[in-house]
């Protein structure tokens, strides 16, 4: 670990700083504040999104490509294919035979739409089984889950690539109170990962994001200190390495002129998750298995003693002092005197301050007794954090508001299309914005025989290279 900042170094730089010396952006990379929090700093996610942006970019014009070929409309054609057989006076004819199969594919998955079910471990929680049950088809009908699913495996059988975003949010919640589960679709051209991830669900990645656009008027509203930020339009083109284009991230290409207009445009606004080490403090009952997580050492070795306060006050409340003449003896609530355990005979005291003493004595041993099997033990794990930014700006940054360590996005895996949906429908983590909780559910759509993989991993170009009749 690299040596923490003196006090007069800050732990994230000014917004001017940002943009100008990357230099010095780079050098805080791996330092730490001196409670221990990494800085990350814009050069850092301009960085992640340059990689993932680099490393994508054919990719998202095949995807592009899948989608015009899938649409059709003349579209299949390419420019220079398109101007040759105009030059010889021919008519550009196009019959999309593509459409139809992609549609016979999306169809059975239509007709194969399953619910989630949670099994019991065994006979004892049949009845919370049926609840939890109840509890997610309920969530899945309020949130009509099913159309985003849809539509997600419409982009996994186009592209190859389908992605789900499970939130919980309070912006323009139906419950004010509580806010809702939302299920939202990412558009898989504008879903940024990590490309040096190897597990299927890309967990192990070091970021995950999404590109979105924002209203103007909203940016104004959410943002009002970097309200000189707000110039509408793809700040892609403008940056000092020309990154990628509107179109290569799903914008469509009749929505592209109107971003740049003053009272209806919209600005790029990058979404950045990332997992930064830290230390997981865990209290563990030997006895029956329980787990419970805590912020630092300091609060587990707080809960530890309030266990053993309240242990002694209950194993002494029934417990109560009397004197009798020059001594004293404790009683209890059937008003038999306390006995010696070895000899059984009661126990006498020289007075009523010893007796107290005593008493005292058998509440800390029995705290003592209640805490023996609980034991502290501490992990290194990975926390998610987030932030929320344009090129130049990191607009908002923090921890993630969710209680679970994992990205809180999921996609539709290439081959053999199956959907992992990772949904939050258990206990709620208080945040500002969010709460979350997790349960995961796999389902298979189509056995992976059934639809190969090409080259470039999408329905739509192995239709176009293969044919049908």
């Amino acid at each position: 670990m690299a040596a923490p900042l003196t006090p007069n170094q800050p732990a994230y730089l000014p917004g001017d700083s940002y943009a100008a010396d990357a230099s010095l952006q780079h050098a805080y990379a791996g330092r730490y504040t001196n409670t221990g929090a990494p800085i990350i700093t814009l050069a850092q996610f301009q960085s992640w999104f340059r990689v993932w942006a680099n490393s994508t970019e054919v990719a998202r014009q095949k995807m592009r490509r899948d989608y015009e070929f899938v649409e059709g409309n003349g579209k299949q054609w390419s420019k220079e294919d398109r101007q040759r057989v105009l030059k010889t006076g021919r008519p550009v004819l196009e019959f999309n035979q593509i459409l139809p199969q992609v549609e016979f594919i999306c169809g059975m998955q239509r007709d194969m739409q399953v619910d989630f079910k949670t099994a019991p471990r065994g006979f004892e929680d049949i009845r919370l089984g049926e609840i939890s049950t109840a509890s997610l088809k309920a969530a899945m009908d309020f949130n009509r889950v099913q159309r985003t699913s849809d539509k997600v495996f419409d982009d996994g059988t186009v592209s190859g690539l389908g992605v789900w975003e499970v939130l919980h949010s309070f912006d323009d919640a139906d419950d004010l109170l509580w806010g809702d589960i939302t299920v939202n679709r990412i558009h898989p051209q504008a879903f940024i990962y990590d490309p040096w991830s190897i597990q299927l669900d890309l967990q192990d990645g070091t970021f995950m994001g999404k590109a979105t656009w924002m209203d103007i008027g909203e940016f104004r509203s959410r943002y009002p200190q970097f309200a000189n930020l707000a110039v509408p339009g793809e700040w892609l083109s403008r940056v000092n390495q020309l990154i990628g284009s509107s179109d290569d991230l799903g914008t469509g290409p009749n929505l592209i002129p109107e971003l740049w207009d003053q009272g209806t445009g919209r600005i790029r606004i990058l979404t950045m998750w990332y997992k930064v080490p830290q230390d997981i403090v865990l209290m563990v009952d030997e006895r029956t298995g329980e787990v419970k997580e805590f912020a630092s050492k300091d609060e587990a070795a707080k809960h530890k003693a309030g266990i053993a306060q309240v242990a002694g006050t209950n194993a002494t409340a029934p417990l109560q002092i009397i004197t009798q003449g020059m001594t004293a003896g404790i009683v209890g609530q059937t008003g038999q005197p306390l006995a010696n355990p070895q000899t059984g005979v009661p126990v006498e005291f020289a007075n009523a301050e010893v007796a107290q003493a005593h008493l005292t004595a058998m509440g800390e041993q029995a705290g003592m007794e209640a805490i023996a099997s609980l034991q502290v033990i501490t992990r290194v794990a990975k926390r998610p954090h987030w932030a929320e930014m344009v090129y130049w700006q990191v607009l908002d940054q923090g921890p993630s508001p969710y209680k679970d360590r994992r990205f809180h996005m999921c996609h539709i895996s290439r081959g053999g299309l199956r959907m992992t949906l990772r949904a939050s429908l258990a206990s709620f983590a208080t945040c500002k914005t969010h709460r979350k909780s997790t349960i995961s559910a796999t389902v298979t759509f189509l056995p992976t025989s059934t639809v190969r993989p090409t080259v470039g991993g999408s329905i739509a170009r192995l239709v176009a290279q293969i044919g049908w009749n």
